[in-house]
């Protein structure tokens, strides 16, 4: 039953399914080209499979630079210009807003089944849908999770926590109780980057805050909670003691760094986090276990996108098909640990031999949510980076960030 599920998978996501889309009939191969992560080794794999298996379409693979800035300038320079030289592309899962917009890209409807849609992860999956339009393909997905010590939560008889109060409640217990000046109760990537913006959405969710823009487009952001959101951040640093008071320098070497020497209870992380924490080189391997963060997590992860000024949609959508489905991205778990985004890699019935973790990743993938589908949403979030920065490290108060966070916002959307 196993090998017969994994079997119809494979063939439902594979890029020979298609729902429609225009014909492409042209004399020897069509060649398209695709901006892809710097995954080098692997994204020449993949694109080496798909054309042994797809004669007629050959593949340029552009390598896109390491920072996801300047990805993001890359890809916005290219389809800014209405450029034909970029087919397809890989976008991060806070972008497609910014393209649908402008309309830079073509809507995949037309080029996928419901079989073939059913089988990603909704929320992944929804990170890419606008008005019911799907526009990208995830092939990777990431989520903001919390991280917990579970030999500690046994040793005092505590079980996961379900609130931030929780977090500070239990966090007090076990420093109390092991009495390691070192040991605090709950790191996060602190530094002033998109990380930080995720960290801080994922305590305004919990305390009620709405999405940043609702279904109507109206933008709904609450600054009278991302006031409170603040508030707890900071008070869990230099009130309550159980965040280091240097938790605005922790890049992710930090934190993870801490994490692995036994020295946080709780963290919030990427997916990314996990293999770090349970290697060979973690004084918590085997007790760093992974659960959802209190009510939502933001959605990380990347997918593909087909250029609207591509002369060649059909092939470039037939390689986004191919790149996410079962077999791209069991190569991709297989060389550089991408975390997979169709439902068959998290069913326990399913999952892979050897990645059994992988069914501890469901329940924070979930629960996922989008961090803001607006085009302003890169500038929006620079600005909540900038505030929850000046909060944590102690440089001004939460009510002075969110009056300059309201001021910043309103000058980037009018």
């Amino acid at each position: 039953m196993r090998k017969a599920i994994l079997v119809i998978m494979i063939m439902l996501a594979a890029c020979s399914v298609f729902a429609g889309g225009s014909s492409e009939k042209k004399d020897g191969p069509v060649t398209i080209t695709y901006y892809g992560r710097p995954d080098v080794e692997l994204e020449r794999e993949i694109i080496a499979s798909f054309e042994a298996e797809n004669p007629g379409i050959k593949v340029n693979y552009v390598e896109l630079p390491s920072s996801s800035n300047d990805r993001l300038k890359t890809i916005q320079t290219v389809l800014q210009s209405q450029g034909t030289e970029m087919d397809v592309f890989a976008g991060d899962a806070c972008w497609p807003a910014i393209f649908i917009s402008a309309g830079w890209v073509e809507p995949l409807d037309d080029y996928i089944t419901p079989e073939v849609r059913g089988g990603y992860i909704d929320t992944m999956l929804s990170a890419y849908t606008v008005n019911g339009r799907t526009y990208g393909l995830p092939f990777m997905a990431d989520v903001c999770a919390l991280y917990y010590r579970d030999d500690l939560l046994s040793k005092y008889g505590l079980t996961v926590p379900q609130t931030y109060d929780e977090i500070l409640e239990y966090s007090k217990i076990i420093m109390e109780g092991e009495a390691d000046p070192n040991l605090y109760g709950w790191g996060y990537i602190g530094v002033q980057n998109e990380t930080l913006a995720c960290c801080f959405l994922s305590i305004y969710w919990a305390l009620g805050g709405p999405d940043m823009v609702n279904e109507d487009g109206e933008f709904t952001f609450d600054y009278g909670i991302a006031e409170k959101a603040l508030e707890l951040m900071r008070s869990y640093s230099f009130g309550e003691g159980i965040s280091p008071a240097a938790i605005g320098s922790f890049d992710t070497t930090t934190l993870r760094n801490n994490v692995m020497a036994g020295n946080i209870v709780f963290d919030t992380d990427w997916l990314s986090g996990y293999a770090k924490y349970n290697g060979d080189s973690s004084s918590v391997k085997g007790s760093m276990k992974i659960a959802a963060l209190p009510t939502n997590g933001a959605i990380g992860g990347w997918g593909l996108m087909v250029s609207a000024y591509s002369e060649h949609k059909e092939a470039a959508a037939k390689f986004a098909l191919y790149r996410s489905s079962y077999e791209s991205q069991m190569k991709a778990l297989e060389m550089v640990d991408q975390v997979p985004t169709l439902n068959v890699f998290y069913d326990p019935e399913t999952v892979p031999a050897g990645y059994e973790y992988l069914v501890d990743f469901l329940a924070p993938l979930s629960v996922a949510r989008p961090r803001g589908i607006t085009p302003f949403y890169a500038a929006i979030s620079s600005r909540i980076q900038i505030e929850a920065s000046a909060v944590i490290c102690d440089m001004k108060t939460p009510a002075e960030a969110v009056k300059d966070l309201e001021a910043g916002i309103n000058s980037v959307i009018g």
